[in-house]
């Protein structure tokens, strides 16, 4: 996918949240590991994201988000997404069993919330002394997955409506009869 230049495009904006992050950090007693812990959880979701032909376009700090061109490189993302919470959860519970100190802040255990939507998405650059020049991306898409993103709690995927309404360059409408 290309976003090297200033303009605007039709995608599909995934963003990817960790549930209850506001909770754990103000039940945390140390938040040593915190920021470890955000990466461990979201990385697995980033590596199924470009491993779809996906673009990790942004961090939001327990939240990232993502854009695709096609339903096809959504739904494989979301199936990745969701094995590999799988696996660390598998992985955290045998942990927090044997070191229980470690796993003070999560006490229930990682939860993500996949939340999809297709339409326009306007691209542009940013600038930071810090980050140093970055794309800036702006659109409808972006605004409501966030807006579902936030409709529910526990794992889940939450599809806009755009999504399941096939996408003009397309005749093919199974992928987003699956997605709805």
């Amino acid at each position: 996918m290309d976003l090297s230049k200033e303009r605007i495009i039709d995608a599909f904006a995934m963003i990817v949240d960790i549930n209850g992050y506001t909770p754990m950090l103000a039940n945390a007693k140390y938040i040593n590991g915190i920021a470890q812990f955000v990466r461990d959880v979201l990385i697995g979701g980033i590596e199924a994201v470009e491993k779809n032909d996906g673009v990790v376009v942004g961090f939001m700090g327990d939240a990232f988000l993502a854009v695709f061109d096609n339903s096809d490189s959504v739904f494989m993302a979301c199936i990745g997404i969701a094995k590999d919470l799988d696996r660390l959860c598998e992985y955290l519970a045998s942990d927090k069993e044997n070191c229980p100190d470690h796993w003070e802040f999560h006490q229930g255990g990682p939860g993500i919330k996949i939340a999809v939507e297709y339409g326009w998405i306007n691209i542009s650059t940013i600038w930071s002394s810090f980050l140093g020049e970055q794309k800036l991306l702006a659109g409808t898409c972006i605004n409501y997955a966030n807006r579902i993103s936030n409709a529910g709690i526990g794992n889940r995927c939450l599809i806009g409506p755009s999504v399941a309404r096939p996408v003009p360059w397309t005749q093919d409408k199974s992928h987003a009869a699956m997605l709805s």
